[in-house]
C-alpha cells in the first residue's frame, strides 16, 4: 500500500471514530438532562451526605429523624460531591453539576483505560475500540448521568492497576512516585467502595511473588495509613440501631456473604446463581436484551461466547507471568461469587478489561485457524458491525425510555418500563408535600432521601430486605418483613405521612413494599386517611392517624397481656 492509500485509509479510520463518538453526545446529553435525583435510592443518600457535609453537620444522613451517622458508604465520593454542593448550595437546581462528578469520572476511567491498554498491548486501535464500546454500553450511560460511584471506583481502579503494573517492573528511579500513587489510588478506591479491597490483596501477593519484599511492605503500609481513618470512623460509630435503621448502616452489611453465613445448601446455590448471573452479564452490559436482540436465544449464545473468549484470553495472558491486573480480577470475581446480591450493577467497572481479555481470546483462535492477518480483520470487522447494531439499538430504546419518563432507566430489559411510572408524577407528589404538610412532618416511603431533597422534611424507608430471599429463593414476598415490621416502623419513627409509588419494573421491593402497604391500608382506613391521589390512582398520599395508630398498639398489648 503506497504512503498516499496509507493515509487515506488513517484519515477515514479517524473519521469514523469521531463520527461514533460524536453519536454518543446526544445520548449522554439526553441522560444528564433528565430531571430525576435520587431514584436509586443510593444516589439520595450520597446526595444527603454530600448536604450534610457541605453544611457542617458531619458525615450523617440528616434525612433520617435520627440523623444517623454514616457508616455504611466510604466518605470519599460524598466529600466530592460536597464540593459541589458547597459551591453551589441550592438544590434542585445544582443537580445537573452534581451528576457532572460521575460523569467527569468516566472521562477520566476512559482516559486511563486508553493509557492502560496501550502498555499492556501497543495498539491504540485497540484501546479505541475498547473505550467506545464501554462508553455506549447501557449501564455505563446510566452510571455516569445517576449519582453514584461507579464510574469514581473505575477510574481509581484502573489509576491503581497502572501504577501497581509499573510497580511491578522496574520502575528505576521513579520507584518511590510510583509506590506512592499506586498506594494512594488503590486506598481512594477502597474509600470509595469497599470493593475496593482486591487492589490490596492483588498488588501485595503481586510484589510478593517479584520478590520486592520491601516494596510489598511499603504498599501495604501505605494503603493501611490512608484508610485507616475510615476504618476508625466505622469501629467508633458501630452501634445498635432499630430494624429499620440498620439498612443505613455497615451492619446491614454483616450477613450479605456466604463465608460466614447461610448453611451448605443455600451457599452452594447462590453461587451457583451468581456464577450464572457473571456467566450471562455481556446480556445486559452489551445491550443484547434490547431489541430483536432479546429473541431466541442469540443474546446468550453471544454471552456465552464473549465470557468464553474472555477466559481464553485471560489465561493466555496468565501464562506469560502473574500480574496484579490478573490477581485483582480473580479476587473481585471471588467477592462477587460469594456477595449475596446479583452482580450485574458491580461487573461495570471492570467490564473494560473482560473486553480486552475478550480480544485476546478472539485473536488467539483467528491466529489456530490461520496465519493470515486477513482472517481477524475479517472478524473484527464483524464484531464491530455486531456491537454496533446491539449497542445503538440499545442506546436509542434507553435514549426514548429517557424522554418518556425522565429519568435515566436502569438498562435491564427489553420490556418497557411500568408506562404508570413517570418522574413528574413523583414530583407531583413531592410538591404537594412541601404546600400542604408541616415542615416538622416525618413521611414514609421508598425513595426516603429524595423526599428530604425536594421538601425538606425528614423520611425513611420503612423496611429492610434480606436479599437471599429477594433474589435467590422463591419467598420474595417475605423478603421485606411482615406488615406489623412496617406498622412498627410507622410507631417508633413517629411517621405522619406515607408516599406511594408505582412499580419502575426495576425494584424488586417496590411491587412488594406497595402491597404490604396495600394491605395494612385497607385494613384501618381510620388510621390511613388518602389525602393526596396522583393523575393515576398509583401515586398516592396518606395522612397517619398516629394517636390511633398508637392506641391500637396500646390495646393490642394489653389484650395480650391478660391473656
Amino acid at each position: 500500500m503506497s504512503k498516499k492509500d496509507l493515509g487515506f485509509s488513517n484519515t477515514r479510520r479517524k473519521a469514523i471514530i469521531l463520527f461514533f463518538f460524536l453519536l454518543l453526545i446526544p445520548v449522554y446529553w439526553i441522560a444528564i438532562c433528565a430531571p430525576a435525583v435520587g431514584i436509586y435510592h443510593d444516589d439520595g443518600i450520597y446526595v444527603v451526605t454530600a448536604k450534610a457535609l457541605a453544611e457542617g453537620k458531619g458525615y450523617r444522613i440528616i434525612s433520617l429523624p435520627d440523623e444517623l451517622v454514616q457508616t455504611k458508604y466510604p466518605i470519599l465520593f460524598p466529600s466530592l460531591l460536597a464540593v459541589v454542593w458547597k459551591i453551589f448550595p441550592k438544590f434542585p437546581e445544582n443537580a445537573i453539576l452534581l451528576k457532572m462528578v460521575p460523569l467527569f469520572g468516566t472521562f477520566f476511567w476512559v482516559w486511563l483505560l486508553h493509557r492502560f491498554i496501550k502498555e499492556k498491548e501497543k495498539n491504540s486501535d485497540i484501546s479505541t475500540g475498547i473505550i467506545l464500546t464501554t462508553l455506549a454500553t447501557p449501564w455505563v450511560v446510566f452510571f455516569s448521568v445517576v449519582i453514584l460511584s461507579e464510574t469514581i471506583f473505575a477510574f481509581l481502579c484502573t489509576g491503581a492497576l497502572i501504577y501497581l503494573h509499573r510497580l511491578e517492573g522496574n520502575p528505576g528511579g521513579k520507584e518511590i512516585c510510583t509506590l506512592l500513587l499506586s498506594s494512594i489510588l488503590a486506598a481512594a478506591a477502597f474509600l470509595t467502595r469497599a470493593a475496593g479491597l482486591p487492589l490490596l490483596i492483588a498488588g501485595t501477593i503481586s510484589l510478593l511473588l517479584k520478590r520486592r519484599y520491601r516494596t510489598c511492605v511499603k504498599f501495604f503500609l501505605l494503603y493501611a495509613i490512608f484508610v485507616s481513618p475510615w476504618i476508625f470512623w466505622q469501629s467508633i460509630h458501630h452501634g445498635s440501631y432499630s430494624w429499620a435503621n440498620s439498612y443505613y448502616t455497615s451492619s446491614n452489611y454483616q450477613n450479605w456473604n456466604i463465608l460466614v453465613n447461610y448453611p451448605p445448601s443455600i451457599k452452594t446455590e447462590i453461587f451457583a446463581k451468581n456464577l450464572l448471573f457473571l456467566l450471562f452479564s455481556p446480556t445486559n452490559l452489551l445491550g443484547l436484551n434490547f431489541g430483536w436482540f432479546g429473541t431466541l436465544y442469540f443474546p446468550y449464545t453471544l454471552a456465552i461466547l464473549v465470557t468464553s473468549f474472555s477466559l481464553l484470553g485471560f489465561f493466555r495472558d496468565l501464562r506469560m507471568g502473574i500480574k496484579s491486573i490478573h490477581l485483582f480480577l480473580l479476587f473481585y470475581y471471588g467477592m462477587l461469587l460469594i456477595w449475596v446480591w446479583p452482580p450485574i450493577r458491580f461487573v461495570v467497572p471492570i467490564f473494560p478489561f473482560w473486553l480486552f481479555f475478550a480480544y485476546k481470546g478472539i485473536t488467539l483462535v483467528c491466529a489456530n485457524f490461520s496465519s493470515s492477518a486477513r482472517i481477524l480483520r475479517i472478524v473484527n470487522e464483524g464484531l464491530v458491525i455486531l456491537l454496533c447494531l446491539c449497542l445503538g439499538s440499545a442506546l436509542y430504546l434507553s435514549s426514548s425510555k429517557v424522554l418518556r419518563i425522565h429519568q435515566a432507566p436502569v438498562p435491564i430489559s427489553n420490556p418497557p418500563t411500568n408506562e404508570n411510572y413517570n418522574w413528574f408524577g413523583v414530583s407531583s407528589l413531592l410538591a404537594w408535600t412541601s404546600e400542604n404538610t408541616p415542615s416538622d412532618s416525618v413521611l414514609l416511603g421508598n425513595l426516603d432521601p429524595t423526599i428530604y431533597l425536594y421538601t425538606g422534611r425528614k423520611a425513611v424507608r420503612g423496611f429492610v430486605a434480606d436479599p437471599y430471599l429477594l433474589y435467590y429463593s422463591d419467598k420474595s414476598d417475605e423478603s421485606l418483613g411482615s406488615e406489623s415490621d412496617l406498622l412498627r416502623v410507622l410507631i417508633t419513627q413517629k411517621v405522619n405521612y406515607i408516599i406511594r409509588t408505582p412499580d419502575d419494573n426495576f425494584f424488586k421491593e417496590v411491587p412488594i413494599f406497595n402491597r404490604i402497604l396495600d394491605k395494612i391500608v385497607l385494613k384501618d382506613k381510620e388510621t390511613f386517611h388518602l389525602v393526596k391521589e396522583g393523575f393515576i390512582p398509583e401515586y398516592k398520599i396518606y395522612w397517619v392517624n398516629q394517636n390511633k395508630l398508637q392506641q391500637d398498639l396500646f390495646n393490642e398489648n394489653l389484650s395480650s397481656l391478660s391473656k
